[in-house]
């Protein structure tokens, strides 16, 4: 049987992604409840200086996977921010 909470919570993610309004996006990127797959998506934000990306990578709930691929971001900013990242950080200690 189809579990309809599963559904609006699909569409609501495809909601997210599609939306083009950059602060929504950036507001879900911050968010730690955000999931991963969620933020994964969102770490490919396509605009040059993504505001979108900034947040994923300042997010604490970010998983290392993800801010290794935006430790080589092509914006600066998101690179610094993933150098805050406290799981960046621990990351880095741990080697």
């Amino acid at each position: 049987m189809y579990n309809l909470a599963e559904f609006f919570k699909h569409r609501s993610k495809i909601k997210i992604l599609s939306c083009r309004n950059e602060v929504a996006r950036a507001r879900v990127a911050s968010n730690p409840s955000t999931p991963v797959d969620i933020l994964m998506k969102l770490s490919a934000d396509e605009y040059e200086y993504s505001f979108v990306r900034r947040c994923v990578a300042e997010n604490l709930s970010t998983p290392v996977e993800i801010l290794k691929i935006l430790s080589t971001d092509k914006d600066s900013v998101v690179r610094e921010y993933v150098d805050l990242n406290p799981n960046w950080s621990s990351r880095v200690y741990d080697i």
